[in-house]
Order: structure tokens, then C-alpha cells, then sequence
């Protein structure tokens, strides 16, 4: 592997000096990711990314259960918790924003909530008990002790489907919330979560010319976004100049 990797640098080396800095990077490139950066986020930039790198089969896995590489199931993960095991490059990319919401039809019909006690009254939807495999996810815990779940999904999207069906409430990261008529905040600014995505992959592969271009890219991509991973689902997300510019940018926020 390590000559493999040698001459794959070499290849890049080479193309740089032609003026093609990226075309030389080939092969494989699978991320693992969680659904909500995965599907928002990451996946309408992602085009960007395989355009810089035309020889390049980039593979984006979803799937909540196997966002972790110790058995080799892919390049480069993102998650919540990083490995502690000394072996793997870590790195922190951003903190991101949680909210409590409900659809307008469940607040209607059931009793008002002015204050985190008043959520014990209520229906909650959330991540299947025994499938939630980091703390991270344990959002309901962190609203109020002891409040479960009673309809219960191991996807985020599927328990966004469910609140807005009016069954439930449910914590969302406000990027996924906003821009929804579906949605209104809970207890907005009194019941506020952050959690944290960080970047990990296995040293061996680390400084590979693949996982370099893409940790690059992830990490400029965040920058460019501004506070769309902070702010609330009412608010506009403010951009910097070069993430308005770029193409495609606006389809990751609807």
C-alpha cells in the first residue's frame, strides 16, 4: 500500500506541474457520514468535488450504523465522536445547532408548552433505542431527563417525515429544519443543543493524495458556508463571498 500511495503522489506531483493540480488522483474515495451532513450538506457540494477530480469514483455512504472505520469500510468518515484509538488522523470540522420542533397541527391539538416541564405532556420522536451506537444521538436525555420516545426511527429523515406528520415532537439540527412551513421551533433559544462533526480516517492512509484532496475540500466547503450549520431554522444563514458565488450552494439550504 505504501508504494501505491508513493506513486499516486508522485502522479499528482507531476500534473501540477502541467497545470492540472487535480487530474491525477485516481481510483476509489468512499466517505462514511452521518444522513443529516451527508444529505445536506455535503452531498449538493459533492459535484464540485468529483469535477476536480475527473478520474476519481467518489462513494458517499450514509448509513447511521457504520460511520466508523475500523474494518476498513471506507476512506474517510464524519461523525460525532472521534476514535480514540491513536491510529487514526482526527480532525474537528464544526459545531453544529439543534432545536426542538413540532408541526403547527400537533401544537394545536394538544396541550401548550411554555416551559420544559410542560414537554412531559407530550409525544416525542426520536432514534431507535437500541441503534443509537454514540452518545451524541441521545438528544431527548439533554431536553429533559427522562423523556422517550415513542415513535422511533433510525433514520433523521424518517423522524422528520413523522413530526411533521403531526405525530410528535422531535430535536432536529436547525439545517434541517429550515425553510420548512411544516415545522415551527419548540421552546425556541430555551431548548437549544450543540453537537460537534469531526473528520477521522486511518493514518496509514492520511497524507494519501485522495484523502488530502478531500479533507481539503470538506474543510474549505464548512468555511465557505458561514453560520449555516448555526443558525436557527427562522434565520437566514449567512454566507461568506465565495460560498454565494459558488455554484450550487443555494440547493444545500432548501
Amino acid at each position: 500500500m505504501a508504494h501505491a500511495e508513493a506513486m499516486e503522489a508522485e502522479a499528482i506531483a507531476a500534473t501540477e506541474g502541467l497545470g492540472r493540480p487535480e487530474a491525477g488522483i485516481t481510483g476509489t474515495l468512499r466517505i462514511n457520514t452521518l444522513e443529516g451532513f451527508g444529505t445536506y450538506f455535503l452531498a449538493p457540494r459533492l459535484g464540485r468535488f468529483a469535477a476536480r477530480h475527473p478520474r476519481l469514483k467518489v462513494e458517499l455512504v450514509t448509513i447511521q450504523q457504520i460511520v466508523a472505520l475500523s474494518r476498513r469500510e471506507g476512506d474517510v468518515a464524519i461523525g460525532l465522536a472521534p476514535p480514540k484509538e491513536s491510529r487514526f488522523r482526527v480532525t474537528r470540522l464544526t459545531d453544529y445547532r439543534l432545536g426542538l420542533y413540532a408541526a403547527p397541527d400537533y401544537l394545536a391539538a394538544h396541550p401548550p408548552i411554555e416551559r420544559r416541564a410542560d414537554l412531559e405532556a407530550h409525544a416525542f420522536v426520536g432514534y431507535v433505542d437500541d441503534l443509537v451506537f454514540t452518545r451524541g444521538l441521545d438528544y431527548l436525555d439533554d431536553v429533559l431527563p427522562g423523556l422517550k420516545a415513542r415513535m422511533q426511527s433510525s433514520s433523521l429523515v424518517a423522524q422528520r417525515a413523522i413530526c411533521e406528520a403531526g405525530r410528535g415532537l422531535c430535536v432536529l439540527p436547525h439545517f434541517m429544519a429550515r425553510g420548512r412551513a411544516g415545522l415551527v421551533p419548540v421552546l425556541p433559544g430555551a431548548v437549544e443543543l450543540t453537537r460537534s462533526y469531526w473528520l477521522f480516517t486511518h493514518g496509514d492512509i492520511a497524507d494519501s493524495a485522495r484523502v488530502r484532496a478531500v479533507v481539503r475540500f470538506v474543510e474549505e466547503e464548512i468555511a465557505a458556508a458561514g453560520d449555516w450549520f448555526a443558525s436557527p431554522a427562522g434565520d437566514e444563514p449567512a454566507r461568506t463571498a465565495s460560498s454565494q458565488a459558488a455554484p450550487g450552494a443555494q440547493s444545500a439550504e432548501q
